[in-house]
């Protein structure tokens, strides 16, 4: 047991460290002092510059633009970044430059598409094709740009825009129903002075079409300023309902447009359109047209055409032009006439031989047409006169087109203008 335990101790003197051990390690220990005062003198591990904290980041645009100096508003003089104090750190899909920062590397690259936009901008504000990006874009091109906002190509030059077809969209809107606004726009267009005689002649067919449903045939579209629904009363009549109304047209209108065969047989509770005038006539002398518009007698300039009948006049262009109103009293159906060239040329209110025709409207000249007297509109038993001048100088038409005339021009209201 002794010789044991004396063999064991000197085993653990024998494994204590050796003196190069101990020299190392002071050694160390003095080196870490040193640089400690080194570092605390500022012999090292400073610089003039704050030391990275990281891989170097290239600045964004925004950031680079809140150093940009006032007056440069795309970034032509831009300032130098300070020098990283480590080399920056690329990314795998980065090409290696030369040492140097990747965004600064890029700065040529930069400043050319600066410039195209710049370009570009200014050339769109002066309307200048002179000069324009990416080599001089001419006057109404665009310069396209990819999307980094490099310029990609010049596209073609912009088409001029195409004009409107007015007739395309009023057939659109008659398609869907809205006839009250395709008559107001027809009728905007027929008042344009600048519009050609066929184009005139076009717009008046489609109105006439419109108002042959709008006007003339028993239905009554709602919101249509012309036209009324009434519900008889006891005790009414058609003439006794178109005076209550005031609706400054002749009774028989009110029978024409409801397809009434008996005017005497309308009942209590019946539904009745009504058309409300004034409507007026104008005669285009060089057409042989009369045409028929409604509205105020003091504002042609709104008047609504309704539609146009073909006439005949006076030989020897023996009509009067000049403004004129329905006379008061002179409404007349079958009457007679006497010649007034020739007084003993007389016809009885039944005579077939008749010239006039079932139905006179005379004619009181206003202004400068005061002096012209005895004139008025009637029909004919001559149809292949319409269209020619044979008359003593009134206007004549059909038989039925002269009845509708009748039942519109009302009295002392309706203006009757006679032109060119």
């Amino acid at each position: 047991m002794t010789r044991t335990g004396r063999s064991f101790s000197s085993r653990r003197r024998r494994r204590r460290p050796g003196g190069i051990g101990v020299i190392v390690g002071g050694l160390a220990a003095l080196a870490v002092v040193v640089y400690g005062l080194l570092w605390v003198f500022g012999v090292v591990g400073k610089s003039d510059e704050s030391p990275a904290s990281g891989p170097e980041v290239a600045l964004t645009d925004r950031e680079q633009d809140e150093l940009r100096p006032i007056g440069d508003p795309i970034g032509l003089t831009r300032p130098s970044r300070p020098a990283a104090t480590k080399p920056t750190v690329r990314t795998a899909d980065e090409p290696a430059g030369s040492g140097e920062d990747t965004q600064l590397s890029r700065e040529p690259e930069m400043r050319a598409r600066r410039n195209v936009l710049r370009e570009g901008l200014e050339q769109s504000l002066n309307g200048s094709g002179s000069g324009g990006a990416a080599g001089g874009a001419e006057a109404g091109e665009v310069l396209a740009t990819d999307g980094g906002g490099v310029a990609a190509d010049k596209s073609a030059p912009l088409e001029p825009a195409q004009p409107i077809d007015p007739m395309s969209e009023i057939e659109q809107m008659i398609a869907k129903g809205q006839t009250l606004r395709a008559r107001a726009a027809l009728n905007e267009i027929l008042h344009d002075p600048s519009i050609r005689d066929e184009q005139a002649e076009e717009v008046r067919v489609r109105l006439a079409a419109l108002n042959e449903d709008l006007v003339f045939s028993p239905r009554v579209t709602a919101g249509d300023p012309i036209c009324e629904l009434y519900e008889v009363q006891p005790g009414d009549r058609l003439s006794k309902i178109a005076q209550r109304r005031e609706l400054a047209t002749h009774w028989k209108l009110i029978q024409r447009v409801n397809k009434l065969s008996d005017p005497n047989k309308i009942r209590v509770g019946q539904k009745l359109k009504l058309v409300r005038g004034p409507f007026h006539a104008v005669v285009d002398k060089s057409a042989f047209r009369l045409d028929i518009y409604h509205g105020q007698p003091n504002a042609p300039e709104s008047w609504l055409y309704i539609r146009s009948f073909s006439v005949g006049l006076g030989k020897d262009d023996g009509t009067p032009m000049g403004t004129f109103i329905v006379a008061r009293d002179s409404k007349v159906e079958n009457p007679a006439w006497v010649n007034p060239h020739n007084t003993a040329e007389q016809y009885a209110a039944s005579d077939p031989a008749n010239p006039i025709g079932e139905y006179w409207i005379g004619l009181e000249g206003k202004g400068d047409a005061s002096a012209y007297t005895g004139y008025g509109i009637h029909g004919t038993i001559e149809p292949d006169s319409i269209g020619e001048q044979r008359s003593l100088g009134c206007v004549r038409l059909l038989p039925d087109d002269v009845a509708l005339v009748y039942e519109l021009l009302e009295e002392g209201i309706s203006v009757v203008k006679i032109v060119p």
